[in-house]
This record gives C-alpha cells, structure tokens and sequence, in this order.
C-alpha cells in the first residue's frame, strides 16, 4: 500500500476488514481525481497565463509532458483489476480455509466479527496492495500456497465413523487384502489408512508435507501418498491416488477428487448405491448396509471359509439362562421383626393416624399470607409434578385446599433416577417461629449408628434423605 493511502487508512482506524478496504479505495479514487484536474489545469494554463474561451485553439503542449499526462492516464487503469484479483483470491482462500470474508477467523453458525482488527488481516491488507517489483514473486507464492492439494479436508464421520446420510459404506480389496471404504461426500481427497498402505510395497513422500483439517478443529499431517494404487471394488478394477493418513475406523475415504472423476455420477445416498460409466459400461455399486438386528444361520463349512478369508473378528457364544425365581435369603431372626411390625414395612396408602400432638406451624405475630408464583417447569416436569400431585391425592396423602397460603415446589432426581417432588417453603420457614430446641445435626445422629448393618427406608420414600 503506498504511503500516502495507509497514512489516510491507519489515521481512521478501522474496525473491520470491509472498512479498511473501502477507505483504501476511496483514497486511491481521491488521489486519481485529483491527478486528472491537475491535468486539465495544465491544459487551460500555459506558461502562468490563462487562454481565451475559444475551445477551437490548440494548446502548445510539450511531448514529454504529453506523454507523462498519457502514462498517468493509463497506468491507474489496469493496477485495479490485480487489486481486484487479489481480493477474489483472498476471499477464496479464506473460504477454503473456513474462515470468515471479513475478520479471517474461523467461522462458524455462532461467529461474530470482534470490534477491533487483528494484525495478521491488516498485514494481508498491506499484501494486497503493495507495489513493486516483489509482487511477482509474492503472487507465485501465494499461489503456490493455494494450490488445491494445500487445502485438503477430513470429515467428522471419515476421522470417528459416525453414521450419516451423505457416506456409503463398501466392501473393497487392495492386493487381495480386504478394505472397509468410506465414501464420503464431507471429504475433499481420498486417503488411505497407515496400516493398509504398510501392505503395500510402493509409497512416495510428498515434495511438501501437507495439513488436513477435520472438521472438528483437528489437524493431521500428510507426508507420503500411493500414486496409481490398483485396487478392487465389487469386481471392477480401479486405480487411484492416496493419501495416507492415520485413519482408525476406515481403510480407505473416497472423496470429492474421487467422486469429480467418474463425472456424470448417480448417487443414491438413501438407498446406499453409486452407478456411473466405466470402460464404456454403466456399472452400478452397491454399499454395506446398515445392521438390521438379525443373525443368520450358517453351517460349518461357511464358517470355515470365513475364517480362511479372515472375516471373522470375534466368536461369542450365547446360551439362555434360567430366570432365578427365588428370593433371597433373609435371616431368621430379621423375618421375626419383619412379620412382627409388618404395618410398619408395609407400603403407605393414607396418612398416619391422630396422636395426641398433631402439627402445627406457628407463624410470627402479623404475618400477612403469602402466595408465591410457580417455577418454571419444561413439558415433561410438568407432566411428572401432576402425575405425583394426583398419586398423592390418591392415596390421601394431601386434600386439595383453599389456604391463602401457597408455595413452589420443584422436582430434584434421586439416585435411582426418579423424581422427587419438594417443596420450597423457604418464605414460610422465614416467619415461622423458631423451635426452642434446634434439630439434631446428622453427623452425630450417623455416629450413633456405628456398629449398626440392616438399615430400611420406611423413613426415607418421601423425604429428603
């Protein structure tokens, strides 16, 4: 950028690529406005004196100004359309990249530009419109750093073998060793994995190591590729170039190199099948598909053609087991008390009886009654707090009341992983008169149990603890 531009551009401090950009461009028409009406100024003044209003007389003109005033007409012309390469280039290669147009960093469904410019974006800035004689050699490196086989990608579901709507599964084989191929739609090169291409006798380090992007934010590192690897699918011999990789769920990945190649191709991703025409015949290929839970019976001498073939990863062996239908042992001695207070083990179904000192909740003198607005609860909370609400009114446990008292309650999950309905009675404790003798703290009431090893939870279904 020259420096009568970048003064103007860094003086206003942008604060986005898109700002500084238009700044630099509005400086640069200023500067080649201004430059034309020094040009017509020259023409109506010669020598400090201005001419007659007769258009018709020529204006004695020097050759060599003249050919200066021509070269500053047509030099400003073609510096546009490099600028402008410049910035498709740019743009493309950020898209490449998936990075954003704007502020060049990874983009993404949340992405929002940061307020202020980051050095590396004013820096690519400078790049573009610098001047000189270096910026041959910086546009051959930038393509050379552009080339497609730079910007090489790997899907999610190639790198962790996640199933998706846009791969096929195939059964393949490279020098009579079988091969589990992906093609994938999300992938923009064919690999190969490391220990398929250690079976193979022939592989050649690439002239620049190469990164591949998966989506997930991962980078993995390209040295060596199979050129013209030979391999067979479903009775079709093809050839392809691979890069290896270190792939864990896949032999081989398909990708879009691959899938431009065969062009046009039919590709039925529902269905699993991909037919296109090959040596002057439509060939038609079918993928694995997917595990429908049905075991089929083989005899013995498929199963040893399996295992000659070296399809066969494991054996299991699965027989029925008998349902034990016994209960457990319980001792003498603990049935005893069982049978003895068996109204006590017995599942609640009302409310313990009257003694002589019921309940009560003695509030503070003019306490006002309160009733505090609900919570909010998602559908299936609030299906589970009406379905308890009615068990309990089932069981009588509660009687639907006119008090103008009212308090939330809310849901807490138990171990077991059912719910617990409680109430916040938060706002009551707080004018509630205060018990003169405090409740026992746990931990003691946990120590006297030392030495105990048969405990119930008669007192703890509806409880906190």
């Amino acid at each position: 950028m020259r420096n009568d531009i970048k003064a103007v551009v860094l003086v206003h401090r942008p604060k986005d690529l898109d700002t500084a950009s238009s700044l630099a461009i509005l400086q640069e028409e200023v500067l080649l406005g201004s430059s034309s009406k020094e040009v017509k100024q020259f023409e109506v003044y010669t020598s400090g004196k201005p001419m007659s209003k007769s258009w018709g007389q020529s204006v004695p003109i020097k050759q060599a100004d003249q050919a200066r005033i021509e070269d500053k007409k047509f030099s400003a012309t073609p510096k546009s359309k490099p600028q402008s390469e410049k910035l498709a280039t740019l743009m493309a290669y950020r898209k490449a990249k998936g990075l954003c147009y704007k502020c060049g960093n990874k983009w993404g469904p949340q992405h929002h530009c940061p307020e202020s410019v980051s050095l590396h974006v004013v820096e690519e800035l400078w790049q573009i419109f610098s001047e000189g004689d270096e910026s041959p050699t910086l546009s051959s490196q930038s393509a050379e750093s552009d080339s497609g086989d730079d910007l090489m990608a790997l899907s999610a579901y190639a790198a962790t073998g996640i199933n998706s709507g846009k791969t096929i599964k195939l059964q393949a084989s490279i020098l009579q060793h079988k091969a589990l191929v992906l093609l994938d739609s999300g992938s923009s090169h064919s690999f190969i994995s490391e220990q398929m291409a250690a079976l193979l006798s022939y592989r050649s380090p690439l002239k620049h190591p190469m990164k591949v992007q998966v989506v997930d934010g991962g980078i993995l590192l390209c040295t060596h590729e199979v050129k013209n690897c030979p391999w067979l699918l479903q009775g079709t011999q093809l050839t392809t170039s691979f890069k290896i990789l270190p792939l864990k769920c896949y032999d081989v990945i398909l990708g879009m190199d691959w899938l431009e190649q065969p062009s046009p191709m039919q590709v039925q991703w529902a269905e699993k099948w991909f037919s296109f025409s090959h040596q002057g015949r439509n060939i038609k290929f079918s993928g694995i598909q997917e595990f429908d839970g049905k075991c089929q019976v083989i005899d013995g001498d498929q199963l040893v053609a399996l295992h000659k073939q070296d399809e066969i990863w494991c054996i299991v062996h699965i027989y029925a087991m008998e349902e034990n239908i016994t209960n457990e042992h319980i001792p003498p001695e603990l049935q005893a008390v069982l049978s003895q207070y068996s109204d006590v083990f017995a599942k609640p179904t009302s409310v313990p009886p009257s003694r002589p000192k019921d309940h009560t909740i003695p509030l503070l003198s003019r306490t006002q009654p309160f009733r505090l607005r609900p919570y909010r609860y998602t559908p299936f909370q609030n299906d589970e707090i009406e379905k308890q609400v009615a068990q309990l009114l089932k069981n009588d446990w509660i009687q639907a009341s006119n008090s103008p008292y009212a308090s939330p309650v809310l849901l807490v999950k138990k171990k077991t992983g059912e719910w617990r309905l409680c109430v916040d009675f938060r706002r009551l404790n707080a004018y509630t008169i205060k018990n003169k003798f405090p409740l026992p703290i746990i931990e003691e009431l946990f120590e006297e149990l030392f030495g105990a090893q048969w405990f119930t939870t008669s007192e703890l279904r509806s409880g906190f603890h």
